[in-house]
Protein backbone atom coordinates (compact mmCIF):
# COMPACT_ATOMS: atom_id res chain seq x y z
CA UNK A 1 0.00 0.00 0.00
CA UNK A 2 1.07 3.42 -0.53
CA UNK A 3 0.46 6.84 0.94
CA UNK A 4 0.37 10.22 -0.34
CA UNK A 5 1.98 12.89 1.42
CA UNK A 6 -0.08 15.80 2.37
CA UNK A 7 0.88 19.31 0.78
CA UNK A 8 -0.93 21.82 3.52
CA UNK A 9 -4.30 21.27 3.66
CA UNK A 10 -5.54 19.38 0.80
CA UNK A 11 -5.51 15.85 -0.57
CA UNK A 12 -3.08 16.88 -3.10
CA UNK A 13 -0.36 14.06 -3.82
CA UNK A 14 3.45 15.14 -3.85
CA UNK A 15 6.24 12.60 -3.59
CA UNK A 16 5.32 9.30 -2.97
CA UNK A 17 6.22 7.76 0.48
CA UNK A 18 5.78 4.33 1.48
CA UNK A 19 3.23 3.43 3.48
CA UNK A 20 3.78 4.68 7.64
CA UNK A 21 4.01 1.86 10.49
CA UNK A 22 0.83 3.58 11.79
CA UNK A 23 -1.31 3.29 8.47
CA UNK A 24 -0.09 -0.37 8.08
CA UNK A 25 -0.81 -1.03 11.30
CA UNK A 26 -4.78 -0.62 10.65
CA UNK A 27 -4.29 -3.37 8.00
CA UNK A 28 -2.30 -5.96 10.69
CA UNK A 29 -4.34 -9.28 9.64
CA UNK A 30 -5.11 -8.21 6.17
CA UNK A 31 -3.09 -10.95 4.45
CA UNK A 32 -4.25 -13.50 7.67
CA UNK A 33 -7.67 -12.69 6.34
CA UNK A 34 -6.94 -12.67 2.47
CA UNK A 35 -5.51 -16.34 2.69
CA UNK A 36 -8.84 -17.45 4.06
CA UNK A 37 -10.82 -15.89 1.87
CA UNK A 38 -11.83 -16.35 -2.47
CA UNK A 39 -12.82 -13.43 -4.56
CA UNK A 40 -15.09 -16.07 -6.45
CA UNK A 41 -16.55 -17.57 -3.76
CA UNK A 42 -17.07 -14.68 -1.09
CA UNK A 43 -18.64 -12.99 0.58
CA UNK A 44 -18.18 -9.55 -1.36
CA UNK A 45 -18.86 -6.16 0.10
CA UNK A 46 -19.67 -2.67 -0.93
CA UNK A 47 -18.48 -0.25 2.05
CA UNK A 48 -20.84 2.57 3.07
CA UNK A 49 -19.03 5.89 4.74
CA UNK A 50 -20.55 8.73 6.86
CA UNK A 51 -18.14 10.93 7.25
CA UNK A 52 -19.77 13.98 9.59
CA UNK A 53 -18.10 16.62 11.64
CA UNK A 54 -18.11 14.15 15.10
CA UNK A 55 -18.00 10.73 13.62
CA UNK A 56 -16.60 8.66 10.95
CA UNK A 57 -18.63 5.44 10.52
CA UNK A 58 -18.61 2.62 7.54
CA UNK A 59 -20.57 -0.45 6.99
CA UNK A 60 -19.27 -3.52 4.72
CA UNK A 61 -22.51 -4.61 3.33
CA UNK A 62 -22.82 -8.25 1.71
CA UNK A 63 -23.16 -7.73 -2.10
CA UNK A 64 -25.50 -10.18 -4.28
CA UNK A 65 -23.75 -11.38 -8.07
CA UNK A 66 -26.24 -12.15 -10.19
CA UNK A 67 -23.54 -12.96 -13.51
CA UNK A 68 -20.31 -12.01 -14.64
CA UNK A 69 -18.04 -11.64 -17.67
CA UNK A 70 -14.35 -11.73 -18.25
CA UNK A 71 -13.41 -8.62 -20.03
CA UNK A 72 -10.20 -6.32 -20.62
CA UNK A 73 -9.73 -2.86 -19.48
CA UNK A 74 -6.63 -0.92 -19.98
CA UNK A 75 -6.49 0.93 -16.59
CA UNK A 76 -7.14 -2.55 -14.69
CA UNK A 77 -5.84 -5.16 -16.83
CA UNK A 78 -7.68 -8.31 -17.00
CA UNK A 79 -11.01 -8.22 -14.80
CA UNK A 80 -14.51 -9.68 -13.89
CA UNK A 81 -16.96 -7.29 -14.68
CA UNK A 82 -20.61 -8.13 -12.28
CA UNK A 83 -23.82 -7.65 -12.09
CA UNK A 84 -25.89 -7.26 -9.36
CA UNK A 85 -29.28 -9.24 -8.75
CA UNK A 86 -32.34 -6.80 -8.34
CA UNK A 87 -33.19 -7.59 -4.99
CA UNK A 88 -34.82 -4.80 -3.33
CA UNK A 89 -34.05 -2.34 -6.37
CA UNK A 90 -37.39 -3.00 -8.21
CA UNK A 91 -39.95 -2.90 -5.15
CA UNK A 92 -37.99 -0.36 -3.14
CA UNK A 93 -37.54 -2.72 -0.06
CA UNK A 94 -33.65 -2.49 -1.05
CA UNK A 95 -33.36 -1.08 2.85
CA UNK A 96 -35.28 -3.73 4.20
CA UNK A 97 -32.86 -6.69 2.10
CA UNK A 98 -29.35 -5.56 3.14
CA UNK A 99 -26.76 -7.58 5.54
CA UNK A 100 -24.86 -5.70 7.24
CA UNK A 101 -21.51 -7.46 7.73
CA UNK A 102 -19.40 -5.18 9.51
CA UNK A 103 -19.39 -1.68 11.01
CA UNK A 104 -16.56 0.47 12.41
CA UNK A 105 -16.44 4.01 14.12
CA UNK A 106 -13.94 6.97 13.73
CA UNK A 107 -13.14 10.24 14.67
CA UNK A 108 -14.07 13.35 12.11
CA UNK A 109 -13.39 13.20 8.95
CA UNK A 110 -14.43 16.98 8.04
CA UNK A 111 -11.17 18.02 6.54
CA UNK A 112 -11.93 21.73 7.35
CA UNK A 113 -12.70 21.47 11.07
CA UNK A 114 -9.78 18.78 11.75
CA UNK A 115 -7.29 19.01 8.55
CA UNK A 116 -6.71 16.52 6.16
CA UNK A 117 -4.28 14.47 7.98
CA UNK A 118 -6.85 13.61 10.45
CA UNK A 119 -9.59 13.42 8.33
CA UNK A 120 -8.12 10.55 6.30
CA UNK A 121 -7.29 9.13 9.62
CA UNK A 122 -10.29 8.77 10.43
CA UNK A 123 -12.01 7.09 6.80
CA UNK A 124 -9.08 4.60 7.04
CA UNK A 125 -9.39 3.71 10.53
CA UNK A 126 -13.27 3.20 9.93
CA UNK A 127 -12.57 0.89 7.06
CA UNK A 128 -10.41 -1.24 8.93
CA UNK A 129 -12.60 -1.48 11.73
CA UNK A 130 -15.70 -2.89 9.47
CA UNK A 131 -13.67 -5.19 7.51
CA UNK A 132 -12.30 -6.21 10.69
CA UNK A 133 -15.23 -6.59 12.16
CA UNK A 134 -16.94 -8.61 9.26
CA UNK A 135 -13.19 -10.60 8.87
CA UNK A 136 -13.10 -9.85 5.22
CA UNK A 137 -9.96 -8.73 3.87
CA UNK A 138 -9.03 -5.74 1.38
CA UNK A 139 -9.85 -7.47 -1.87
CA UNK A 140 -13.44 -8.48 -0.75
CA UNK A 141 -14.52 -4.92 -1.42
CA UNK A 142 -16.08 -4.54 -4.59
CA UNK A 143 -17.05 -0.73 -4.91
CA UNK A 144 -16.90 1.89 -1.94
CA UNK A 145 -18.93 5.08 -1.59
CA UNK A 146 -17.74 8.06 0.73
CA UNK A 147 -20.23 10.77 1.95
CA UNK A 148 -17.92 13.20 3.80
CA UNK A 149 -18.60 16.41 5.50
CA UNK A 150 -17.22 19.31 3.61
CA UNK A 151 -16.65 17.71 0.30
CA UNK A 152 -17.96 19.65 -3.04
CA UNK A 153 -17.83 18.96 -6.23
CA UNK A 154 -14.23 19.59 -7.00
CA UNK A 155 -10.58 18.09 -8.53
CA UNK A 156 -10.13 17.12 -5.13
CA UNK A 157 -12.84 14.79 -5.17
CA UNK A 158 -10.50 12.87 -7.92
CA UNK A 159 -7.69 12.95 -5.19
CA UNK A 160 -9.74 11.65 -2.54
CA UNK A 161 -10.86 8.80 -5.08
CA UNK A 162 -7.19 7.83 -6.54
CA UNK A 163 -5.98 7.81 -2.34
CA UNK A 164 -8.73 5.71 -1.29
CA UNK A 165 -8.02 3.07 -4.45
CA UNK A 166 -4.56 2.98 -3.46
CA UNK A 167 -5.45 0.98 -0.33
CA UNK A 168 -7.62 -1.78 -1.65
CA UNK A 169 -6.16 -3.91 -4.37
CA UNK A 170 -7.19 -4.30 -7.76
CA UNK A 171 -9.67 -1.49 -9.63
CA UNK A 172 -12.87 -0.66 -8.31
CA UNK A 173 -15.22 1.98 -8.45
CA UNK A 174 -15.29 4.85 -5.82
CA UNK A 175 -17.93 7.84 -5.97
CA UNK A 176 -17.15 10.61 -3.13
CA UNK A 177 -20.69 12.97 -1.93
CA UNK A 178 -21.47 15.33 0.76
CA UNK A 179 -22.62 13.34 3.95
CA UNK A 180 -25.90 15.07 2.54
CA UNK A 181 -26.52 12.85 -0.58
CA UNK A 182 -25.63 9.94 1.55
CA UNK A 183 -28.21 10.79 3.99
CA UNK A 184 -30.84 11.68 1.43
CA UNK A 185 -29.83 7.78 -0.18
CA UNK A 186 -30.80 6.59 3.72
CA UNK A 187 -34.61 7.42 3.37
CA UNK A 188 -35.26 6.66 -0.68
CA UNK A 189 -33.67 3.42 -0.70
CA UNK A 190 -30.53 4.74 -2.54
CA UNK A 191 -32.32 7.17 -5.15
CA UNK A 192 -31.21 10.81 -5.00
CA UNK A 193 -34.60 12.74 -5.24
CA UNK A 194 -36.17 14.87 -3.33
CA UNK A 195 -34.71 16.69 0.45
CA UNK A 196 -32.87 15.94 3.09
CA UNK A 197 -32.82 17.76 6.46
CA UNK A 198 -29.42 16.57 8.43
CA UNK A 199 -29.62 18.71 11.78
CA UNK A 200 -27.06 17.32 14.12
CA UNK A 201 -23.71 20.07 16.03
CA UNK A 202 -24.63 22.02 12.73
CA UNK A 203 -27.50 21.68 9.38
CA UNK A 204 -27.74 21.79 6.13
CA UNK A 205 -30.63 21.10 4.01
CA UNK A 206 -29.80 19.36 0.34
CA UNK A 207 -32.30 18.51 -2.43
CA UNK A 208 -32.25 16.86 -5.82
CA UNK A 209 -34.68 16.81 -8.58
CA UNK A 210 -35.79 14.69 -11.24
CA UNK A 211 -33.17 16.52 -13.77
CA UNK A 212 -30.39 15.64 -11.27
CA UNK A 213 -30.32 19.35 -10.26
CA UNK A 214 -28.93 20.40 -7.19
CA UNK A 215 -29.59 22.96 -4.37
CA UNK A 216 -28.90 23.43 -0.68
CA UNK A 217 -29.07 25.62 1.94
CA UNK A 218 -27.45 26.68 5.53
CA UNK A 219 -24.27 24.61 5.86
CA UNK A 220 -22.05 27.08 6.60
CA UNK A 221 -20.56 26.02 9.37
CA UNK A 222 -21.04 27.65 13.44
CA UNK A 223 -19.24 30.49 12.78
CA UNK A 224 -20.85 31.74 9.90
CA UNK A 225 -24.09 31.11 11.19
CA UNK A 226 -26.11 27.93 10.82
CA UNK A 227 -29.18 28.22 12.74
CA UNK A 228 -31.09 25.69 13.87
CA UNK A 229 -28.34 23.52 14.19
CA UNK A 230 -27.17 21.46 17.71
CA UNK A 231 -24.38 24.15 18.36
CA UNK A 232 -26.84 26.94 17.50
CA UNK A 233 -29.12 26.01 19.57
CA UNK A 234 -26.58 25.57 22.68
CA UNK A 235 -25.52 28.73 21.78
CA UNK A 236 -28.45 30.45 21.95
CA UNK A 237 -28.88 28.86 25.53
CA UNK A 238 -26.07 29.87 26.96
CA UNK A 239 -26.58 33.53 25.88
CA UNK A 240 -30.26 33.33 27.64
CA UNK A 241 -28.18 31.84 30.38
CA UNK A 242 -25.87 35.11 30.28
CA UNK A 243 -28.67 37.64 29.52
CA UNK A 244 -30.60 36.06 32.44
CA UNK A 245 -27.36 36.54 34.74
CA UNK A 246 -27.04 39.83 33.91
CA UNK A 247 -30.49 40.87 34.69
CA UNK A 248 -31.09 41.81 30.50
CA UNK A 249 -33.45 38.93 30.06
CA UNK A 250 -35.63 37.21 31.88
CA UNK A 251 -35.46 34.32 34.43
CA UNK A 252 -35.10 31.20 32.33
CA UNK A 253 -34.81 27.32 33.99
CA UNK A 254 -31.77 27.14 31.71
CA UNK A 255 -29.79 28.70 33.74
CA UNK A 256 -29.91 26.34 36.93
CA UNK A 257 -30.01 23.32 34.28
CA UNK A 258 -26.89 24.25 32.17
CA UNK A 259 -24.81 25.61 34.99
CA UNK A 260 -25.79 22.44 37.27
CA UNK A 261 -25.08 20.03 34.36
CA UNK A 262 -21.70 22.06 33.63
CA UNK A 263 -20.66 21.95 37.52
CA UNK A 264 -20.36 25.60 37.55
CA UNK A 265 -21.72 28.33 40.06
CA UNK A 266 -20.46 31.39 39.19
CA UNK A 267 -20.76 33.12 36.26
CA UNK A 268 -17.08 33.96 35.78
CA UNK A 269 -16.84 30.03 35.96
CA UNK A 270 -18.91 29.80 32.88
CA UNK A 271 -17.35 32.37 31.07
CA UNK A 272 -14.02 30.12 31.81
CA UNK A 273 -15.42 26.62 30.27
CA UNK A 274 -17.14 28.59 27.10
CA UNK A 275 -13.92 29.29 26.00
CA UNK A 276 -11.49 26.67 27.35
CA UNK A 277 -12.49 24.79 24.43
CA UNK A 278 -13.18 26.01 20.73
CA UNK A 279 -15.32 22.77 20.13
CA UNK A 280 -18.62 23.06 18.39
CA UNK A 281 -19.87 19.33 19.92
CA UNK A 282 -19.48 20.32 23.55
CA UNK A 283 -22.14 23.14 22.85
CA UNK A 284 -24.56 21.19 20.85
CA UNK A 285 -23.87 18.61 23.60
CA UNK A 286 -26.59 21.40 25.50
CA UNK A 287 -29.38 20.85 23.37
CA UNK A 288 -30.99 18.02 25.42
CA UNK A 289 -30.95 20.30 28.26
CA UNK A 290 -32.98 22.85 25.99
CA UNK A 291 -35.39 20.32 24.95
CA UNK A 292 -36.15 19.42 28.46
CA UNK A 293 -36.57 23.00 29.81
CA UNK A 294 -38.90 23.69 26.89
CA UNK A 295 -40.93 20.71 27.54
CA UNK A 296 -41.45 21.91 31.14
CA UNK A 297 -42.62 25.56 29.75
CA UNK A 298 -39.94 27.33 30.05
CA UNK A 299 -40.61 30.37 27.90
CA UNK A 300 -37.18 31.55 26.74
CA UNK A 301 -36.37 27.59 26.05
CA UNK A 302 -39.72 27.39 23.90
CA UNK A 303 -38.00 30.40 22.12
CA UNK A 304 -35.50 28.93 20.79
CA UNK A 305 -37.17 25.94 20.16
CA UNK A 306 -39.77 27.59 18.09
CA UNK A 307 -37.07 30.07 16.16
CA UNK A 308 -34.62 26.68 15.50
CA UNK A 309 -37.58 25.34 13.90
CA UNK A 310 -38.62 27.85 11.59
CA UNK A 311 -34.62 28.42 10.84
CA UNK A 312 -34.90 24.89 9.86
CA UNK A 313 -38.10 24.97 7.65
CA UNK A 314 -36.85 27.75 5.51
CA UNK A 315 -34.04 26.07 4.85
CA UNK A 316 -36.04 23.33 3.05
CA UNK A 317 -38.22 26.06 1.68
CA UNK A 318 -35.19 27.18 -0.45
CA UNK A 319 -34.07 24.51 -0.89
CA UNK A 320 -37.14 22.63 -2.55
CA UNK A 321 -38.14 25.94 -4.43
CA UNK A 322 -34.10 26.35 -5.86
CA UNK A 323 -35.68 23.05 -7.52
CA UNK A 324 -39.17 23.63 -8.05
CA UNK A 325 -40.17 20.54 -5.69
CA UNK A 326 -43.01 22.76 -3.69
CA UNK A 327 -45.37 22.76 -5.69
CA UNK A 328 -49.12 21.30 -4.35
CA UNK A 329 -49.41 18.27 -2.08
CA UNK A 330 -52.22 17.50 0.42
CA UNK A 331 -50.03 17.12 3.47
CA UNK A 332 -51.71 13.94 4.65
CA UNK A 333 -49.22 11.45 6.26
CA UNK A 334 -47.12 14.06 7.20
CA UNK A 335 -44.54 12.14 9.09
CA UNK A 336 -43.27 8.35 8.55
CA UNK A 337 -40.86 5.76 9.35
CA UNK A 338 -39.43 3.92 6.93
CA UNK A 339 -37.70 5.18 3.54
CA UNK A 340 -39.25 6.96 0.04
CA UNK A 341 -39.89 4.22 -2.05
CA UNK A 342 -41.57 5.83 -5.14
CA UNK A 343 -39.60 4.96 -8.65
CA UNK A 344 -37.63 7.92 -9.39
CA UNK A 345 -40.37 10.03 -7.10
CA UNK A 346 -43.32 8.73 -8.81
CA UNK A 347 -45.16 7.32 -6.14
CA UNK A 348 -45.27 7.67 -2.07
CA UNK A 349 -46.46 5.04 0.19
CA UNK A 350 -48.94 6.43 2.87
CA UNK A 351 -49.18 5.51 6.60
CA UNK A 352 -51.83 2.76 6.11
CA UNK A 353 -49.61 1.05 3.31
CA UNK A 354 -51.87 2.46 0.67
CA UNK A 355 -50.39 3.83 -2.85
CA UNK A 356 -50.54 7.35 -2.87
CA UNK A 357 -51.82 9.13 -6.48
CA UNK A 358 -49.42 11.71 -5.50
CA UNK A 359 -46.57 12.30 -7.87
CA UNK A 360 -43.30 13.77 -7.76
CA UNK A 361 -43.09 14.35 -11.33
CA UNK A 362 -46.48 16.61 -11.15
CA UNK A 363 -44.48 18.28 -7.93
CA UNK A 364 -47.34 17.21 -5.70
CA UNK A 365 -45.11 15.24 -3.00
CA UNK A 366 -41.32 14.77 -2.54
CA UNK A 367 -39.43 13.17 0.42
CA UNK A 368 -38.13 15.22 3.31
CA UNK A 369 -35.59 12.84 4.75
CA UNK A 370 -34.68 13.58 8.44
CA UNK A 371 -31.40 12.79 9.89
CA UNK A 372 -29.17 13.98 12.90
CA UNK A 373 -29.78 13.54 16.45
CA UNK A 374 -31.57 17.04 17.14
CA UNK A 375 -34.53 15.57 14.76
CA UNK A 376 -34.56 12.40 16.35
CA UNK A 377 -37.60 12.57 18.97
CA UNK A 378 -39.19 15.34 21.07
CA UNK A 379 -40.63 18.44 20.87
CA UNK A 380 -37.83 20.35 18.13
CA UNK A 381 -38.87 17.54 16.04
CA UNK A 382 -43.06 18.19 16.83
CA UNK A 383 -42.57 21.81 16.11
CA UNK A 384 -40.48 21.25 12.72
CA UNK A 385 -43.20 19.05 11.57
CA UNK A 386 -45.94 21.19 12.20
CA UNK A 387 -45.14 24.06 10.73
CA UNK A 388 -43.59 21.81 7.70
CA UNK A 389 -47.44 20.34 7.39
CA UNK A 390 -48.56 23.87 7.94
CA UNK A 391 -45.99 25.53 5.13
CA UNK A 392 -44.70 22.70 2.87
CA UNK A 393 -47.29 20.47 2.48
CA UNK A 394 -45.85 19.06 -0.60
CA UNK A 395 -43.21 17.60 1.89
CA UNK A 396 -43.77 13.93 2.98
CA UNK A 397 -41.17 13.49 6.00
CA UNK A 398 -39.27 10.21 5.91
CA UNK A 399 -37.57 9.07 9.04
CA UNK A 400 -34.85 6.48 7.50
CA UNK A 401 -34.57 3.34 9.60
CA UNK A 402 -30.94 2.54 8.09
CA UNK A 403 -28.51 5.24 9.04
CA UNK A 404 -26.45 7.19 6.46
CA UNK A 405 -23.31 4.75 6.15
CA UNK A 406 -25.75 2.31 5.00
CA UNK A 407 -27.26 4.98 2.66
CA UNK A 408 -23.91 5.30 1.46
CA UNK A 409 -23.79 1.70 0.44
CA UNK A 410 -27.60 1.86 -0.75
CA UNK A 411 -26.06 4.61 -3.21
CA UNK A 412 -23.28 2.31 -4.26
CA UNK A 413 -25.52 -0.52 -4.90
CA UNK A 414 -27.66 1.76 -6.99
CA UNK A 415 -24.92 3.41 -9.13
CA UNK A 416 -23.20 0.06 -9.40
CA UNK A 417 -27.04 -1.31 -10.72
CA UNK A 418 -27.19 1.59 -13.35
CA UNK A 419 -23.80 1.79 -14.84
CA UNK A 420 -22.75 -1.24 -15.76
CA UNK A 421 -19.32 -0.71 -14.70
CA UNK A 422 -20.25 -3.31 -11.73
CA UNK A 423 -18.00 -5.05 -9.36
CA UNK A 424 -14.73 -5.34 -10.28
CA UNK A 425 -12.12 -8.11 -9.18
CA UNK A 426 -8.91 -9.84 -10.34
CA UNK A 427 -9.61 -12.27 -12.99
Amino acid sequence: MEEQQIQGDTFMPSVILPASAEAAALWFDDVKLASKWSWKDGPNVVLGIDGGATKTSCVAVAIHPSASENVYASDCDTMDRWTLDARGFEDGTLSQNLLVLGRGTSGSANHNSVGVAVARRSLEEAMASALQQAQLPRAAVRGICMGIAGVEPSAENEIIKSWVRSIFPGCIPVWVYNDAIVALSSGTNGKLYGCVLIVGTGTIAFGVNQSGAMAHASGWGPALGDKGSGHSIGTDALTAVARSLDGRGPPTSLTAAIMGHLRVSTAQELITWAYEDSSWARIAALVPLVKASAESGDAEALRIIDEAAAELLLSVRVTAEKLNLARGGSGKDAFQAGAYDGEDGAELSTGDGERSPHTAAKGRTFPLVLVGGVLKEGIILERFLGRLQKEIPSAKAVKPIVDPAVGAAMLAMTNIQASGTMLIGPA
